[in-house]
């Protein structure tokens, strides 16, 4: 293969819902600055709710005598000062402590998992009340593209500039992180060969309800030393959570990174990818995608600035958990791309397969895939 894809690219993925629903979901380059705002919506919707769960999960752990409060939430820079006593009233509530101890005695996943959806149902007004942007939980630093503050910066000047003509309001920091990360989005398209993707998730109407990234640039690791490619990372919509749409997604964008890889080499290279210690739903998420976090020569999970690092082979993904249980829903997804001398061309494929299945151009409405 002589170059990667580079341009234009849009993915159709069709899949099974958790609920045995059939979903079609499209994912298109971030290419126009239009959607900045959608994304820094729903990257802070995803934040408040994010910090809502790990406040809940510090809250039952104290409750259920794993250590103290002042122990668990030292590491948590949304608990500090008054927001300590304000959340403290809030879990001292008597159907909040009740709640709690149904979830520390119970084995049932789902039960634990709608408990703690009532209580961050509560939990998330005060959140974006009392919690200031710098102390929130911030799972968009994924993308690892979170703005500076530095109002002596040049570069800062050109950026807020830059973004008073799009309209957008400079002093929402949530905006102004996905505008750094569009504008770099943009400059990557240039690379050659290409080797990251920043991919809107639209449903069928064109709504955007995400965001997806995946890195084919092999480097080497700074903890392992080894070479590492991938760190791939989901933004999802709370409104379309809990339906299967992350695993399908995640799977799609691997097999989709390995099928279009420039380096054969790369392919040998371990899948790379962080999340924070305190991010639990993430960790799982890294056991059943066939990764392994980081341990020291005793076994003890390595913490590298509040995050955990974690590794998989090409082999041990995608003979991994969750991309045997896509598999099993039926995981197809279509490819469309503009490619260098070759023109674009399309093709569709089945998760799991190594054949592709070329498709006629002319063929495909345009609005399916807004080309």
């Amino acid at each position: 293969m002589t170059n990667v894809l580079k341009q234009d690219l849009k993915i159709r993925v069709n899949f099974k819902r958790l609920d045995g629903e059939w979903e079609t979901v499209l994912l298109e380059e971030f290419d126009t600055p239009g959607y900045i705002q959608d994304i820094s919506e729903i990257s802070k919707r995803v934040t408040i709710q994010d910090t809502a769960d790990v406040i809940f999960r510090t809250f039952a752990k104290a409750k259920n005598n794993e250590a103290n409060l002042a122990e668990v939430s030292k590491k948590l820079s949304c608990l500090k000062g008054k927001n300590l006593e304000v959340f403290t009233n809030i879990f001292n509530r008597q159907e909040i402590a009740q709640a709690l101890d149904e979830y520390n005695t119970t084995n049932d996943k789902i039960q634990k998992r709608n408990i703690r959806a009532n209580v961050s149902k509560i939990l998330m007004p005060e959140i974006e009340k009392n919690v200031p942007y710098e102390d929130l939980y911030f799972n968009f630093s994924k993308f690892k593209y979170i703005y500076p503050d530095n109002p002596k910066g040049t570069k800062e000047k050109f950026t807020k500039a830059a973004a008073k003509i799009l309209g957008l309001d400079t002093k929402d920091k949530f905006a102004m992180a996905v505008f750094q990360l569009y504008k770099d989005n943009v400059s990557k398209r240039s690379e050659e060969p290409r080797q990251a993707h920043w991919l809107l998730i639209k449903d069928l109407q064109g709504k955007v309800i995400g965001m997806t990234f995946i890195s084919s640039k092999e480097i080497q690791d700074k903890l392992t030393h080894k070479n590492i490619i991938g760190h791939s990372g989901q933004i999802l919509d709370p409104s379309v959570q809990g339906k299967g749409y992350v695993s399908v997604i995640k799977s799609v964008m691997v097999d989709f990174m390995y099928d279009n890889m420039d380096k054969e080499t790369a392919k040998n290279a371990l899948f790379a990818t962080t999340c924070n210690e305190l991010n639990e739903n993430s960790q799982g998420l890294q056991y059943k995608s066939g990764a392994k976090p980081l341990v020291d020569k005793d076994g003890n999970i390595i913490i590298d600035s509040g995050k955990m690092h974690w590794y998989a082979s090409k082999e041990e993904i995608m003979s991994s958990e969750i991309m045997k249980q896509c598999i099993e829903r039926g995981v197809s997804y279509e490819v469309m791309s503009a490619v260098n001398s070759n023109g674009r061309f399309a093709y569709s494929k089945l998760l799991g397969q190594a054949s592709r299945t070329p498709l006629n151009i002319n063929m495909i409405k345009d609005t399916e895939y807004d080309m």
